[in-house]
């Protein structure tokens, strides 16, 4: 299950980065567009952007985007760019790469080996929040 740590007004988890990809392929990917908003709204909240993004149009971008095609890749691009910089905030040692995530994504039309890759570099920022609270 998910380690939940509440921090300022919003929370963060530590979710189980193959659990993620099992409950999405159970759900037929109901469950990956849960998780990334939450993802994105948990990133958006610790990211300490000017300009928030906007969890649902980040959805939106993943679902109906992919009328356009390049929507989801873009979002996905960015997602995975806002990990970074949250990684970067709380001085995780691991990074992730925006671009493997984006070829991840790319090489698996749909869409779903991604979420290991991106859980896996949430985890390791949630983890260093998760050792700063118990000190």
């Amino acid at each position: 299950m998910a380690d939940e740590l509440q921090i300022g007004t919003g929370s963060i988890k530590r979710r189980n980065p193959w659990g993620v990809l099992l409950l999405a392929i159970v759900t037929l990917g109901i469950y990956r567009l849960v998780w990334y908003y939450m993802i994105n709204r948990e990133v958006r909240d610790h990211s300490g952007e000017q300009v928030p993004v906007d969890p649902v149009l980040s959805v939106l971008a993943v679902t109906i985007g992919w009328i356009i095609i390049v929507p989801p890749f873009v979002s996905l691009y960015r997602t995975a760019g806002r990990i970074r910089r949250v990684q970067e905030i709380t001085g995780a040692r691991k990074r992730i790469s925006p671009g493997l995530a984006l070829l991840l994504a790319i090489v698996s039309w749909t869409m779903l080996i991604d979420m290991p890759y991106l859980q896996t570099h949430i985890n390791s920022a949630w983890d260093v929040e998760f050792e700063r609270v118990k000190v």
